[in-house]
């Protein structure tokens, strides 16, 4: 009896052991099934779960850092920066034409740089800085058979017997002056195996500066004298950012990349017009204002993008060349000078009237970066 016991024993112990073997391999593979799918898994507002899409990021194996410098070549263009109307043939019988002159801004280069770092959860935290500068003249004469008329300096800039009305030369030098500083987060994540998008949000502060200076020579009232007017409005704005990344992959390294940003921007104006007669006894006003706003600005590129890994993937480097936009709404503040004269009685009645213009600014032309991870 105690036989068949010991063989019965041995039986269902030869039986048990594996049993029990297989069961804790399978406890630890489930263990290590469960840590793979929690690092490929994420949950949703509706409590489900789903996959985690891969990142878009470049990873490097080394420090997680990256830097960037970039170059513009844009074409600004501001609203309100007349300066005279040129008329023709105003005496004539014909139809008298008038053109309307504008400041004639030509392209300039611009610089752009950044830095940033790659924390948990695929975020790239990034600072980036922008600065742009223009300075741009225009002159225009009267010519044969045409009446200059100024349109920004006061009609009594001489004096009130004589009222300025045309003269024979403008003269208008702008100046663009543009810093824009963003600090921002950014997470990119595949959505399909050729696409990629995200969602880069963060602050931005910023300053503008605009400046005309402009002269008005000759004429009848002027004579040798010449009317200068020299207008500025300066801005420091601050807010929030957002933009949505998007990415296209070619192959081979290519990609088409589409970034579309905004920009909502609390902001302070200090602006201020001056105007005088050349000469020590020449007439003078200066009037000056300040005042708050919210700034909207809208910014856009498009182009095409290289990058490739480096040595084992510690390092990563992409070129991006393409079209870049910018807009700006209400930005130019300068002060327009709405003077009116009636004569009533043999008397000569003037409304002064010095309104904001609250015209917009845009930029748009080339961009080229280069990016860094390492």
């Amino acid at each position: 009896m105690s036989t068949k016991i010991k063989f019965l024993s041995g039986l269902i112990l030869s039986t048990l052991v594996p049993m029990l073997a297989s069961a804790a391999s399978m406890d630890s593979r489930i263990d290590t099934l469960e840590k793979t799918v929690a690092m490929s898994t994420t949950s949703n507002p509706m409590s489900g779960m789903g996959a985690k899409p891969a990142t878009a990021l470049p990873l490097t194996t080394n420090t997680g850092w990256h830097a960037q410098i970039g170059f513009i070549y844009e074409q600004p263009n501001i609203g309100a920066s007349n300066f005279a109307v040129k008329q023709n043939n105003p005496s004539a019988s014909t139809q008298t034409t008038e053109d309307v002159l504008d400041q004639d801004f030509k392209w300039a280069w611009g610089l752009t740089v950044g830095a940033g770092y790659k924390i948990q959860r695929d975020w790239d935290m990034e600072v980036n800085y922008m600065y742009f500068d223009r300075s741009q003249t225009s002159k225009t004469n009267v010519g044969s058979g045409a009446t200059l008329v100024p349109t920004r300096a006061k009609f009594n800039i001489v004096s009130d017997a004589s009222l300025l009305s045309s003269v024979e030369v403008a003269k208008s030098d702008y100046t663009i002056t543009l810093n824009s500083f963003d600090v921002t987060a950014t997470n990119i994540y595949y959505l399909q195996k050729y696409f990629s998008t995200g969602f880069k949000g963060g602050l931005r502060s910023q300053w503008l500066k605009l400046k005309q200076n402009i002269e008005y020579t000759g004429g009848v009232v002027l004579g040798n004298n010449t009317a200068h007017v020299n207008d500025s409005s300066k801005y420091w704005g601050f807010g929030p950012t957002g933009a949505i990344n998007n990415n296209w992959t070619l192959g081979k390294g290519f990609s088409i990349f589409s970034n579309t940003g905004l920009s909502l921007l609390y902001s302070r104006f200090k602006v201020q017009s001056e105007q005088k007669l050349s000469g020590s006894n020449g007439q003078r006003f200066s009037t000056s204002s300040s005042m708050g706003s919210v700034i909207p600005e809208l910014d856009a590129n498009l182009g095409l993008m290289y990058g490739s890994f480096f040595m084992e993937k510690k390092h990563y480097i992409a070129i991006r060349l393409g079209w870049d936009f910018h807009y700006y709404w209400n930005v130019n503040q300068m002060l327009l000078n709405n003077d009116s004269y009636t004569t009533v009685g043999n008397t000569l009645n003037m409304q002064r009237r010095t309104p904001n213009a609250s015209e917009d600014m845009s930029m748009q032309g080339l961009m080229c970066d280069l990016r860094w991870d390492f």
